[in-house]
């Protein structure tokens, strides 16, 4: 796929839950997730206090959404800092003299 078939700032998540926390079975989730197409992205470990060695892990994955998937709520438009002042700026010259404006 070209990158002009991809949304800017659209991807999809992945999470996959381990209880099992071993090397074998996290190097097997990153080589079947990864050959399938998604991109590793991070890892939490979860740790007992009573215990050092993590009891189960999350392991996220991400991949771009292609253009013509329909919508996700993972998809958020990231807005420039301009876009935000000019929304603002628009509320405040559309509003009457006896509205309340909360802020």
């Amino acid at each position: 796929m070209t990158p002009a078939e991809f949304q800017p700032n659209a991807v999809h998540y992945k999470i996959i839950e381990l209880s099992t926390v071993t090397d074998e079975t996290i190097e097997g989730v990153l080589n079947e997730w990864t050959s399938r197409g998604w991109i590793f992205d991070q890892i939490q470990f979860v740790v007992r206090d009573a215990s050092r060695r993590p009891s189960m892990a999350f392991l996220f994955f991400i991949r771009p959404v292609a253009t013509g998937e329909p919508a996700t709520f993972e998809q958020i438009a990231v807005k420039t800092e301009e876009e935000i002042e000019e929304a603002s700026r628009r509320d405040s010259e559309e509003s009457d003299e006896g509205d309340i404006i909360w802020s």
